[in-house]
């Protein structure tokens, strides 16, 4: 005997205890496309045996190839999270929403490319704030214990050397030899110890060799000849892996030590706990309907939350973790009544950065584990709760320090 409404029901139950997790919402925190040194040639001189090579625009600003990366992210965004965006209708402007920092052009027309891939044709304005003052969600500062950060720093300090100290040294000596070919001890220029003052100052080449390192990679990122990558001495991947090791320790030191993180990315931590649910304090820019964000920021804000949630991450093919393009995506999954967030980071390879070409089937991608969560998804509030801890007590909803 056949009982079809039975069948029925059985088949109903069984799809609905199968059903994939379900996409509700997402916020990007992106750096902005490829620059150029935020200083000119010239000031880098002393550092080389040859003048560095002249870009196409001002100091600091997105070139017309780290536009059309990022347009090429853009897209790549709008393939990876097809799901939140309205299908042939347009969104609403509360529904996609990007912020970009208001001080530079690199981060306003970074926001731009990025909000007219992600709805080609649907006019998605960028946001920023009124440039008469720089963004306190990007660049505020809170008030912290500095004998505290100081002894945090040099804690952080001592570890990294005595983990990586055979790495910074080779990498130090790599790039000493692209800048000046045949130096020896002294006669190169970044010689000398690098440490830590009591007072907190991370003293010796360390920052300048990260500055100069990074130099390279944008030589590399943006398309430039191989002869004029290094004056042709680091227009390989690898030879630019060798030396990003000294941005990425400079990074962590200065950017994601948990206290100077708080200094500076206080409010970027509230606003993507507030996303996640926790109470919003009245700083926050993006509408509650919002399903996908995309705040447009720096390397320096990556690092910040790097920090202030405990979390490290590596990118194959890109040396740079905090690469130009290089977005943290926080997706809020809903399966049945649970609500999940993955941490992901979002990035290109350093050769799709040259290259500026599409990206089919989406940007590259890392899960991202977080500390005291199970496999790579969290409950909200707990990610929520982890990044409010990380933040001094001093620091939440705070005017930038004097």
């Amino acid at each position: 005997m056949r009982y079809p409404g039975l069948l029925l029901a059985l088949v109903l139950c069984t799809s609905g205890a199968s059903a994939a997790p379900v996409l509700e919402k997402v916020l990007i925190l992106e750096r902005h496309g490829v620059r150029p040194p935020t200083k000119p040639p010239e000031a880098f001189a002393k550092y080389a045996s040859q003048p560095w090579p002249q870009w196409p625009v001002a100091p600091g600003e997105l070139t017309p190839h780290g536009a059309e990366a990022m347009r090429a992210m853009g897209a790549g965004l709008r393939a990876r999270y097809r799901s939140v965006l309205p299908g042939k209708a347009c969104a609403s402007a509360s529904s996609v929403f990007v912020w970009a920092d208001n001080a530079n052009q690199r981060t306003r027309e970074s926001g731009k490319a990025i909000a007219a891939t992600l709805a080609p044709g649907c006019a998605i304005p960028a946001h920023w704030a009124p440039q008469d003052s720089p963004d306190p969600l990007f660049h505020g500062a809170c008030r912290i214990d500095k004998l505290a950060a100081a002894s945090q720093l040099s804690a952080v300090f001592e570890a990294m050397m005595k983990t990586e100290g055979l790495r910074y040294s080779h990498a130090l000596a790599t790039l000493n030899q692209i800048l000046m070919p045949g130096c020896t001890g002294d006669s190169c220029p970044l010689s000398g110890e690098t440490r830590v003052t009591a007072s907190g100052k991370i003293e010796g080449p360390l920052s300048t060799a990260a500055t100069l390192s990074e130099n390279l990679l944008l030589e590399y990122a943006q398309g430039f000849p191989d002869k004029d990558v290094g004056w042709g001495r680091a227009a390989s991947p690898a030879k630019i892996a060798a030396v990003m090791p000294l941005h990425e320790m400079d990074a962590e030191l200065a950017r994601a030590t948990p206290l100077l993180a708080a200094r500076n990315g206080s409010l970027l931590a509230e606003q993507i706990a507030a996303f996640l649910g926790a109470p919003d304090h009245g700083t926050n820019p993006v509408p509650a309907s919002a399903r996908l964000v995309v705040l447009l920021g720096h390397d320096t804000n990556l690092s910040n939350i790097e920090g202030l949630l405990g979390v490290r991450w590596h990118l194959p093919q890109q040396p740079d973790s905090t690469a130009p393009g290089t977005a943290l995506a926080f997706e809020v999954w809903r399966d049945h009544e649970r609500e999940t967030v993955r941490v992901v980071a979002l990035y290109q390879t350093l050769d799709q950065l040259r290259s500026a070409a599409p990206l089919n089937g989406g940007p590259m991608h890392v899960n991202i584990s977080v500390p005291d969560c199970s496999s790579h998804s969290c409950a909200p509030d707990a990610v929520a709760a982890r990044l409010m801890r990380a933040v001094p007590p001093a620091c939440l909803n705070s005017s930038p320090e004097n």
